[in-house]
Parts: C-alpha cells; sequence; structure tokens
C-alpha cells in the first residue's frame, strides 16, 4: 500500500523538510553466525575497494569509474535483490550492470555467498525513506534513523505542486501518513502508527 498525499507548494524553490517519528530499526540481516563469517569474507576481498563500513571510501573506490556501490545507502539496500547481489558476488558488476571492475568471484561455495550476503545487509543504515513527485520528477529521499525513532527527510529544493508517494521503512512498508501544508519550506511531521 502506498500512501499519496498531495499538497501545493509556493513556486519558490525551498526544501519541503519531514520529521519522521517511531521509525522501525532496520531488518535483521541474519544470523549472527552468518554475519560474523561473512565479514572475514568481506574484509579479505571487498573491503579494499567498498571501505571497512561499506561506505565505499576508499582511495581505491574513489579511484574508480563509476564508484563501487555503497553497501549503506538505504535505498540500494531497499531496492536490490539479494539474488542481485549473489550474482554480482559470482558472476562480477558487468553481469547486474554494474561496473565491470567487479570481479566475478567463482570460487566461493553457495554458503560463503550466503555469509557474505548477510554481511553487506548487515552493513545497511536504519533510514526513513520517502519517495517524492513533482511534475513529471520522481525522487527517493533518505535519512538515518537516530536515537528513539526519529529521521528529518529533506526534500530540496521544492516548487510547485507535490505528492508525497510514501513514507516507508526499508522494507517499503509505509508506516504513517502525513499531510503536507501548502507552503514553501514546509516542515511536516510523520508520526508511526
Amino acid at each position: 500500500m502506498i500512501l499519496t498525499i498531495a499538497c501545493a507548494v509556493a513556486m519558490q524553490a525551498a526544501p519541503l523538510v519531514i520529521d519522521v517519528k517511531g521509525a522501525p530499526p532496520a531488518p535483521s540481516p541474519g544470523a549472527p553466525e552468518l554475519v560474523t563469517s561473512g565479514e572475514a569474507t568481506y574484509v579479505a576481498r571487498c573491503q579494499m575497494c567498498h571501505g571497512k563500513d561499506g561506505n565505499a571510501d576508499t582511495p581505491v573506490g574513489r579511484a574508480m569509474k563509476p564508484p563501487p556501490q555503497r553497501f549503506t545507502d538505504p535505498v540500494w539496500q531497499s531496492r536490490v535483490t539479494d539474488a542481485e547481489i549473489k550474482k554480482a558476488i559470482l558472476e562480477g558488476g558487468a553481469a547486474v550492470k554494474k561496473s565491470p571492475a567487479m570481479p566475478a568471484f567463482k570460487d566461493f561455495a553457495p554458503t560463503g555467498v550466503d555469509h557474505l550476503l548477510a554481511y553487506i545487509r548487515s552493513l545497511r543504515a536504519p533510514a526513513a525513506i520517502v519517495t517524492v513527485m513533482a511534475g513529471d520528477n520522481v525522487t527517493t529521499h533518505s535519512a538515518p534513523v537516530g536515537p528513539g525513532g526519529s529521521a528529518r527527510v529533506v526534500v530540496p529544493n521544492v516548487t510547485g505542486a507535490v505528492t508525497v508517494m510514501g513514507v516507508k521503512d526499508e522494507r517499503s512498508l509505509p508506516y504513517c501518513t502525513v499531510d503536507v501544508p501548502e507552503a514553501a519550506g514546509a516542515t511536516v511531521t510523520c508520526a508511526a502508527k
């Protein structure tokens, strides 16, 4: 179910700020023993490009064009399937229309891939994800969830009519309704049901 809330925003470009209260934490990545085992593989084979924390902010990663995937990106984490991640690991980046610099690790046993997948999933940050439609332009925005389940999602340069199509958790489940006032630079609060 996607929540649709329409609002008119003055023509002056201004950010729309959505304060989210009671956002759920990131879903569990899997059994702790899988995550621990996957971390050892990640350090040996992935960390050089994707970074220790999954942010892809390493000297090697910064030099790559296109850059390696940031595993901490909540939008990517919510959109990519486990099957796509496994395919990238086993067949390389080009197999999933990503960077051909990502090598194929065909030597992984199926359990090794499952463990690495569990670790990659553990790197996702809890986030509130908002999809916004302004005219014909649809954008997705996210913000990290802080203590107590709070998040602030800032949608920059909002002009004209805006539709907030849904405020969702990382499993793409709506968890609140937003009533957006008709004002440029509006700040609205979304409280979990």
